[in-house]
């Protein structure tokens, strides 16, 4: 059971990388392996939670997603909720996501990532408390919370993705 439940971590994290990377990056993402490392793999059955720690990193193809641990929350056997808590750290090609939180809901297909959530890609820079991108469709959300309540861009004409992923 417990080799069944890290194969199911691993699997779960896989849906993930179409979602924040968009479209162009989904063939890639689909037939690539998942490479997981962490210092330890804990699997709690009685709260059927799988917990990667110890900064642990999953790479796909050119794809990475860094945090301080990484949660696969599973019932009967399927994986129901993803979590990176922590440093979050998400990069694709031409897209680079940070925040403290980020959660994937398999039964919705929504990703939010929350705490100082900075987005960066080949048009600019986004920054705000909370991102929620909706994986079906694509859509993307960023709310403002804070005093003044906005959310922050900046955009830059004619600049390649390498220079904005180095400023993110």
């Amino acid at each position: 059971m417990i080799r069944r439940a890290a194969l199911l971590s691993i699997i779960a994290w896989l849906s993930l990388w179409p979602a924040i990377g968009g479209a162009q990056d989904r063939p890639v993402a689909d037939s690539a392996p998942v490479d997981i490392s962490a210092d330890t793999l804990d699997i709690d059955q009685e709260k059927n939670v799988a917990y990667w720690r110890g900064d642990p990193v999953a790479v796909q193809g050119d794809r990475v997603l860094k945090a301080n641990v990484f949660r696969v929350h599973y019932e009967n056997g399927e994986a129901r909720k993803l979590v990176a808590d922590g440093r979050v750290r998400f990069r694709t090609p031409t897209q680079n996501v940070t925040g403290k939180l980020a959660v994937y809901d398999l039964a919705s297909r929504v990703i939010t990532v929350t705490g100082d959530v900075t987005l960066v890609d080949e048009a600019g820079v986004l920054r705000g408390p909370k991102l929620t991108v909706n994986v079906e469709t694509g859509a993307a959300h960023m709310e403002s919370a804070g005093d003044d309540g906005r959310v922050r861009g900046r955009f830059f004409p004619n600049r390649d993705t390498q220079t904005l992923a180095s400023q993110g």
